[in-house]
């Protein structure tokens, strides 16, 4: 309706040369508008859940979550062929598993949900992050409100990120997936490698970064001597999937793993495919159905296995409508039993992360954590980042800057169309100018769960991450905060961070006291004198006279966000063999994707995600070691 009535605009019907009266093309403007307003309102209700089927799915795909949207043509498509391996879900780990067993020989069809990468600009370089994640994710509300992103993109998560590629530990792997062959796994870290990184490169901003991890007594990088596997308790300079040498610094997702093999006939790649069901015979799975476009299928076989690699979100949600999870949750949805596997959507894992936003004097090019620092005995893993369109893109992802409570849908929808107008007159600069460092946990320790909400899948399941649900994580996220004021206090970073003004203790304790809105509205720019934690303009802005325990607390629960770092929610050893990651109870029915991780990795996990997926590929073609 929208693009109709656009064509019966002004501009429209003037470039065709009809003569038009005022108040027909009043109406027909005014119109245009109340159609664009329903498409936003549309968008936002599809996004709660509050539209069935078809009308929902359309609705997400046309609102206003960006360039993803105007990717979608429905249209009648043949189904796909039977095949001998079936991979659900085209993400990091899918693309990786699906080429492996390609270059076997094996005849493989992967279905992606989301449109190909290469539809959506964004994704295909480093300029265009984080744009990416709003191109190309689809947002879900966490049940306290938190708003997390799941891909919907050929390479899934891998098409959306910052780009960092890391190995984690042999102890790592010995203690949570022990029954992994780790040379095999560690020839598939390599070989994905070689195919899709290279080393970070050293900006203006990553220079300050890594000279103010020195002053702080993190240690000194090589920066000689790039790591794909991570180096504790010293600076490092990492692998990144964008190529950061070559113009435009392309980004090589494991998108790029099929793109490279388009020519194989034993390759089928379909996207716009929404699975929403695998069929089983008996406890034997068969194939899947989906949906392509208009067109459904009840049934495309797999001779061989079906590859569930749909991510720690959507994997237990399509195990649990298909028969295969926890016997109440089976109950409610009214699916008949296949395996009652109770941990299939439980030990839910969302990272602890803190980004704080430090306001900086000066513009500066995007810049990706160009030298990194872990720790994990103290549960720390610093990543400097800042620069390009950081602030306005993941402000309307995460609306981080309120409660969660207060973070609607309908905030999120009139927060893109404000950035959106910013952008147009060239003000969200202003926003974007500033620093984001990065302040993660190795070692989360909190659990959640994920619960499928229908049996149609269109409808997101209901994901309650139960942040902060042990308390150590808690006390180590104080940890990582004054880590992170301290970095930023440090003469490194001065020309990147503007200060805020110390006034005496009385007078700060006083306005405090007698006019407490008064100093929250001042708070951003100003601070105790004693106050020698706060000392640079942070958004979210803090409020205290006095830092205690107790407010810190109060702060990091009311600013808390997504990691987007997912694990969990099919574990290896309860859900699916640790040895070849089929689904206990089942045959030909198999899991590789960050669900099957029992552990957070101590790093940003997509080289772990894709090794894992190219491991799976070669142990399900028949490789043996």
């Amino acid at each position: 309706l929208t693009r109709a009535l656009h064509a019966l605009s002004i501009q429209g019907l003037q470039r065709r040369g009809v003569a038009t009266q005022p108040t027909c093309l009043a109406g027909i403007e005014h119109m245009a508008r109340m159609a664009r307003a329903s498409a936003a309102a549309l968008a936002a209700l599809a996004v709660s859940g509050h539209l069935p089927g078809a009308v929902a799915d359309a609705a997400q795909q046309r609102g206003l979550r960006g360039a993803a949207a105007d990717q979608w043509h429905p249209q009648r498509a043949a189904c796909p062929a039977d095949t001998a391996w079936i991979v659900v879900g085209g993400g990091g780990a899918g693309c990786a598993a699906a080429a492996a067993l390609a270059d076997a020989g094996e005849s493989v069809l992967v279905l992606e949900r989301g449109p190909s990468d290469k539809d959506i600009p964004s994704t295909q370089a480093m300029s265009g992050w984080p744009a990416s994640v709003n191109d190309a994710g689809q947002t879900i509300r966490w049940t306290d409100g938190v708003w997390g992103v799941v891909a919907k993109v050929l390479g899934g998560g891998t098409s959306l990120n910052g780009g960092l590629y890391f190995a984690d530990s042999p102890e790592y792997f010995s203690e949570t997936l022990p029954g992994v062959n780790q040379t095999m796994m560690y020839e598939s870290y390599n070989a994905l490698r070689q195919e899709l990184a290279t080393p970070s490169q050293m900006s203006r901003f990553g220079a300050a970064w890594n000279d103010a991890l020195e002053e702080e007594d993190y240690g000194v990088a090589n920066l000689n001597e790039p790591q794909m596997q991570w180096i504790p308790d010293q600076p490092f300079v990492p692998y990144s999937t964008f190529n950061q040498s070559a113009p435009g610094a392309p980004r090589l997702s494991a998108a790029h793993l099929l793109h490279k093999r388009a020519d194989l006939p034993n390759l089928k790649v379909v996207t716009g495919a929404l699975v929403k069901q695998v069929v089983f015979n008996g406890t034997e799975a068969m194939g899947v159905r989906v949906q392509i476009g208009w067109e459904s299928c009840s049934l495309v076989k797999a001779s061989k296995g079906v590859l569930l690699s749909a991510g720690a979100i959507l994997t237990p949600q399509l195990l649990q409508v298909s028969g295969v999870g926890p016997r109440q949750v089976l109950h409610d949805l009214g699916v008949e039993m296949i395996s009652e596997l109770p941990g299939v959507g439980e030990n839910f894992i969302d990272r602890n992360v803190i980004s704080a936003g430090f306001i900086s004097p000066q513009g500066f090019p995007l810049t990706m954590s160009d030298t990194v620092y872990i720790d994990p005995e103290r549960n720390l893993l610093l990543e400097g980042v800042g620069g390009g369109e950081i602030g306005s893109q993941l402000s309307t992802t995460s609306l981080a800057f309120v409660p969660p409570a207060a973070r609607t849908h309908l905030l999120q929808v009139a927060l893109t169309d404000l950035m959106s107008r910013l952008d147009k007159m060239n003000l969200t600069r202003y926003i974007n100018q500033m620093i984001q460092p990065v302040a993660l946990n190795p070692n989360t320790l909190s659990r959640g769960h994920v619960k499928a909400r229908s049996k149609d899948v269109r409808a997101m399941p209901a994901v309650t991450p139960n942040f902060f649900a042990d308390q150590a994580d808690m006390t180590s996220q104080m940890t990582r905060f004054r880590a992170l004021l301290d970095m930023t206090n440090a003469p490194a970073l001065k020309g990147y961070t503007v200060p805020n003004v110390p006034l005496p203790d009385a007078i700060a304790e006083q306005i405090n006291k007698t006019a407490p809105q008064i100093w929250e509205a001042m708070s951003c720019l100003f601070r105790a004198k004693s106050d020698n934690i706060f000392q640079r303009i942070l958004v979210p802005c803090p409020r205290p006279v006095e830092w205690s325990d107790a407010y810190l607390e109060k702060y990091l629960r009311e600013f808390v966000i997504s990691s987007y770092h997912y694990f969990g929610t099919a574990a290896a050893g309860s859900v699916v063999d640790g040895k070849d990651f089929s689904v206990v109870g089942t045959q030909k029915l198999y899991v590789a994707d960050a669900s099957v991780l029992p552990r957070a990795t101590h790093v940003n996990p997509q080289g772990t995600v894709m090794a894992l997926g190219h491991l799976v590929g070669r142990l399900l073609a028949g490789e043996q070691r």
